[in-house]
């Protein structure tokens, strides 16, 4: 079963045990819905119970659990945050059942041992504003005409996109966790790194929304897929120029 990238092993599991003990909110998910882009189709909601690493439990609506699909012997993943952080935990469905305490219609579904417990990471990659420089960007998203607006900040991560209102219609058909490309010009200034000026076009995933500011413009965080070295450093060269540019712009002078 796949793991996202954005996750690493828990090497602490007593988050799980509190998680247990506060009946918080979780959620079921199947093997094909577990990419850390999107939301899942195919998923349960429902609250984390049982004791501990050995005895997981997800009590949920039972028509909701066979609409989705999942049965004994499936293998899912249970997503459940604790204290602003995200835990994913990856499991196979020891049996479904009906408990006479329960209300009508909830059911347990229990697990078998937990393969592995992930945490979600913080953001590795900090944003940095691109200040005066005008960095045009050019979205092409499946099944959408495409799109053209400006980058107001970038990291190895991913970029920032502002997008004129009258691509409101457009953005709205924007799916969540879809794979496009993103072109865009980076304009270093410093003598040494004019050679790296130049396009760049890249594979992104689309977020799960936009932002509308006050202008009624749209902002649209767009993640960067898995960069080559040589553009990741590129990238991080510039980024060292405008964060220079932004220093020297608020240093006070006599």
């Amino acid at each position: 079963m796949r793991v996202p990238s954005a996750y690493r092993e828990a090497e602490d599991l007593r988050p799980l045990l509190r998680a247990q003990r506060r009946r918080v909110s979780a959620a079921l998910s199947l093997p094909d819905s577990l990419d850390d882009d999107t939301v899942p189709d195919r998923r349960v909601v429902g609250r984390l119970a049982g004791s501990g690493i050995d005895d997981v439990t997800v009590i949920a609506d039972g028509e909701a659990l066979r609409e989705s699909g999942v049965e004994p012997g499936e293998d899912v993943a249970v997503d459940f945050s604790l204290d602003g952080v995200d835990y994913r935990l990856l499991a196979r469905i020891a049996e479904i059942a009906q408990e006479s305490h329960l209300r009508r219609h909830w059911v347990k579904a229990r697990m078998s041992r937990p393969e592995a417990v992930f945490v979600k990471q913080r953001r590795h990659t900090h944003r940095v504003g691109v200040g005066t420089r005008e960095i045009a960007v050019t979205v092409q998203m499946p099944s959408m005409p495409e799109l053209t607006g400006r980058a107001l900040d970038l990291s190895t991560g991913g970029v920032l996109a502002q997008f004129d209102r009258q691509y409101a219609s457009r953005l709205s058909r924007l799916e969540p966790g879809s794979v496009g490309d993103i072109a865009f010009w980076l304009p270093f200034s410093e003598p040494a790194n004019r050679a790296d000026s130049g396009p760049i076009t890249l594979p992104v995933t689309a977020p799960r929304r936009s932002v509308v500011d006050l202008s009624g413009n749209h902002r649209v965080g767009f993640r960067f897929r898995p960069l080559p070295l040589a553009i990741e450093d590129r990238i991080a060269r510039f980024l060292t120029e405008c964060q220079r540019d932004s220093l020297q712009a608020t240093r006070w002078r006599p």
